[in-house]
């Protein structure tokens, strides 16, 4: 009796296979998710990883006859700005889905180095003019990138490296000694903290995310990691190498903070344990020149760039260390990897004067993942998160005989339900219906 209801669940029960896909935040847009599926009535615990081989190719460049266009880069989303400071210029070019179009050049005061600095946040634009100790600050509208206000300090070399995050912009003067924090308040930004150090090239390089700023001062090979709780900037920690220009670039996200110190053709990384800044690793490249003139830092990727090797390197954290994923390499353009920076799954690099920038995007190769599912005659779903992959990709389903497509998209809610109904592949000693799903690239 028993045998002959397993014969009859073989050839008649209908199961409904739903695979969904939703987009994650931008972190995990570019890590690997592994996704643990809630134990319930009709369903299995399982462990799917999707992973594979990422690539990053060239999806545009720019040129232009500004002098030093490519000095310095900043991206955020759909955003990049590039600095031409002996043309006093910055140049806003705007993705489309396909390419980046120019949307408009922002002008300076002659004679400033307009642009010598640059940072781009959401909708607000910061660029330093060191020459004249000024900074300034424009706010996109919707249609325009208009002047909101002019930062300006009687210091010398202010605006010689900026950052934005949120409502927060910090400001170094390098030769100053000095960097200065704002705030806007919803109508103008306001002078929040000034940071003091008496030591030599204080402020060359700032990068701020969250509540946390991070200063180079390479002259001292060092770098000052202060925090804000609430009320002012507390200096939480000064990192200290003995490595040439330890300090000269730097860049922070999330808990980890990347110091370049190019002389010695060495970037150091740095993880926040909670209480201290505890150094990770060391990243060498003691054949290549320069090593760490330029470096950023999102998600699960640094970039580094270096100053005469016409070379920019990418590492990619595997949740327990930091491995070199690439050599980006444009051979007959002079310094490229001056600057860089990284957003997502794109990354700009200028050059200091080839008066050229590159725009390079990431895509994964995915290695073709096998879930086997199973459970005790009922019909379940199997749900996993995926990263951003290209979308040629099949979904298929083994109910014992062939691989079938899933191609059944139903958009809701934001997410891509495929859909299929079939009958279930019986395992005869088991007891139990096993279902084999992939996924791969085309």
């Amino acid at each position: 009796m028993k045998s002959n209801l397993f014969f009859f669940f073989f050839f008649f029960l209908i199961i409904n296979i739903s695979l969904i896909q939703s987009t994650k935040n931008d972190q995990k847009s570019i890590s690997t998710i592994i996704q643990e599926l809630e134990t319930t009535i009709g369903t299995t615990r399982y462990y799917s990883s999707f992973d594979g081989v990422w690539i990053w190719n060239l999806l545009d460049q720019f040129s232009s006859a500004s002098n030093y266009f490519g000095y310095s880069v900043s991206i955020y989303k759909d955003v990049i700005v590039i600095g031409a400071p002996d043309a006093n210029k910055a140049y806003i070019y705007r993705y489309n889905g396909s390419i980046w179009n120019e949307e408009q050049i922002l002008n300076g005061p002659s004679f400033s180095y307009f642009g010598w600095s640059v940072s781009v946040y959401k909708d607000v634009i910061v660029i330093g003019t060191y020459e004249a100790n000024k900074a300034f600050i424009y706010r996109y509208n919707g249609a325009i990138w208009n002047e909101e206000q002019i930062l300006s300090e009687s210091v010398s070399y202010f605006g010689y490296s900026v950052s934005i995050y949120e409502n927060v912009i910090v400001i170094g003067t390098d030769e100053a000694n000095k960097a200065f924090i704002y705030r806007y308040n919803g109508a103008i930004w306001n002078q929040e903290q000034i940071l003091n150090e008496p030591i030599d090239y204080f402020g060359y390089s700032v990068s701020i995310y969250e509540d946390v700023i991070v200063i180079g001062a390479w002259g001292e090979k060092k770098a000052y990691i202060y925090r804000y709780n609430g009320a002012i900037w507390n200096q939480e920690q000064i990192l200290s190498e003995s490595a040439s220009y330890f300090g000269s670039s730097v860049s922070i996200y999330g808990n980890f903070t990347v110091i370049g110190a190019r002389y010695a053709n060495q970037t150091y990384i740095y993880r926040y344990n909670g209480s201290i800044w505890n150094q990770e690793q060391i990243l060498s490249q003691p054949s290549v020149s320069y090593f760490g003139s330029s470096v950023s830092i999102y998600g699960n990727f640094i970039v580094i760039g270096t100053l005469s090797e016409k070379q920019v390197f990418i590492y990619r954290y595997n949740e327990s260390i930091w491995n070199q994923e690439q050599i980006l390499s444009q051979p007959s353009v002079s310094y490229f990897g001056y600057s860089a920076s990284i957003y997502g799954n794109f990354t700009v690099i200028g050059t200091r004067n080839a008066n050229q920038a590159f725009v390079y995007e990431a895509k994964l190769i995915p290695q073709v993942n096998i879930l086997n599912c199973s459970s005790l005659f009922s019909s379940f779903d199997c749900y996993w998160d995926k990263i951003e992959i290209p979308s040629t990709l099949i979904y298929q389903i083994d109910y014992g005989y062939d691989w079938i497509d899933i191609d059944y998209p139903i958009l809701e809610d934001g997410n891509v339900y495929y859909q299929q109904f079939n009958s279930s592949f019986y395992d005869n000693i088991t007891g139990n219906e096993y279902y084999s799903i992939q996924i791969k690239a085309l």
